[in-house]
């Protein structure tokens, strides 16, 4: 009886299994970061054009202070 189809299942799911918690394990580092930038007052630079990077943060080309 071949089984290498059940390997095979076996194996996707596991892949499966595996890039979930990454992707879970990724979103959870960003959180961590984004609550240590903000106990230490960092604002993160400006990803919009023709601004520079040093000059303003996100928060004040899109309306903050």
């Amino acid at each position: 009886m071949d089984l290498s189809f059940m390997h095979k299942a076996y194996c996707d799911e596991a892949k499966a299994v595996f890039l979930c918690l990454m992707q879970k394990k990724k979103s959870q580092i960003r959180l961590n970061l984004r609550l240590l930038a903000e106990m230490v007052g960092f604002e993160p630079t400006c990803p919009i054009k023709d601004k520079t990077i040093s000059s303003f943060s996100c928060f004040t080309v899109l309306g903050g202070r």
